[in-house]
C-alpha cells in the first residue's frame, strides 16, 4: 500500500525569484539532466532563453517544483514547471 499524508496547505519556499533561478541554474550547470515535452524537446536550453527560467519552488513530499512566473496568450494563462524528485 502507498503510504498517504493529508495536507493542508503548500507555499512557495522563501526565496527571492533570482534566488530560486539561481538554484535552479546551478543544478543545470552540475549536469542534472532533464526531459521536455512539447516543442523545446529539440532544444531544451531555449526555454531558459525564452525567459521561462524557475522564479519559484515549492517543496511537497519527496518533489521539488520550479516554477516560471504566469504567462498569457490571449487564449490561455500557463507557467512550466520543472519537477525534480530526490
Amino acid at each position: 500500500m502507498i503510504p498517504t499524508e493529508i495536507i493542508d496547505s503548500v507555499g512557495r519556499v522563501n526565496k527571492s525569484p533570482r534566488a530560486v533561478e539561481r538554484e535552479f541554474m546551478k543544478l543545470i550547470s552540475a549536469g542534472v539532466q532533464f526531459q521536455v515535452a512539447g516543442t523545446a524537446k529539440r532544444d531544451p536550453e531555449s526555454l531558459f532563453s525564452s525567459g521561462l527560467k524557475p522564479k519559484h519552488r515549492i517543496d511537497l513530499f519527496d518533489t521539488t517544483y520550479y516554477l516560471t512566473n504566469v504567462r498569457q496568450i490571449p487564449e490561455l494563462r500557463f507557467f512550466v514547471a520543472y519537477v525534480v524528485q530526490t
